[in-house]
């Protein structure tokens, strides 16, 4: 096996391990429109749902439970700072 076929079995195995594809069917009309959105920000159409997607996550409550098949889950706190009080508080 030669060097560039042991790194693209390499990086097979490591996007199955790591990746997890999200097939996506829109209607074409909805398609252009993230398109054209996508080309005016001068971003790949790929890119441009990935960092919508990021907005949306972004903005829900931080409290969420994480379901994997190898860890076992357990709810997270994070501390969130009032960029007014400076005070710290916990969100459940």
């Amino acid at each position: 096996m030669t060097y560039n076929e042991k790194k693209k079995a390499y990086n097979q195995e490591y996007t199955k391990n790591h990746y997890k594809r999200i097939p996506l069917d829109v209607q074409l009309s909805k398609y252009e429109q993230i398109k054209a959105a996508a080309d005016s920000c001068n971003e790949k159409v790929n890119e441009f749902i990935k960092k919508a997607i990021d907005t949306r996550l972004d903005s829900m409550p931080k409290h969420i439970t994480v379901v994997t098949e190898s860890v076992e889950t357990k709810p997270i706190e994070i501390s969130v700072v009032n960029a007014d009080s400076k005070k710290s508080k916990k969100k459940k």
